[in-house]
């Protein structure tokens, strides 16, 4: 299965932990805008078996508090790593690291 990755990485040194560091509370970069659109929202549905109709069901949601269907939570989480990625300088000695996501849990949503 070919990856449908539309990740655009700025090619950049890899800074030491140090370096990484003192980036703490400054602005890195802007990431590409995302549209989450209905399609992407009822893939998402389909996947998770989430099928809540404030996210799949466009006529009832309209009478919703939103007034239309909105993104799943997990959703909208799930493309900061698309954008992270678009950002975020390496780490020396890590070219992608797995655990790049460490405090996710406390993510409110």
């Amino acid at each position: 299965m070919q990856s449908k990755s539309k990740i655009t990485t700025v090619e950049r040194a890899p800074l030491s932990m140090s370096d990484f560091r003192s980036l703490i509370g400054t602005t890195i970069g802007v990431s590409t805008s995302y549209r989450i659109g209905q399609d992407k929202i009822d893939a998402f549905a389909d996947l998770t078996e989430d099928a809540q109709y404030i996210h799949v069901d466009i006529e009832r949601a309209k009478a919703g508090p939103f007034g239309g269907t909105i993104a799943h939570g997990m959703l909208s989480l799930s493309i900061i790593s698309t954008m992270f990625f678009e950002v975020v300088p390496p780490l020396k000695g890590c070219e992608r690291p797995a655990n790049a996501f460490s405090g996710v849990e406390r993510s409110k949503l």
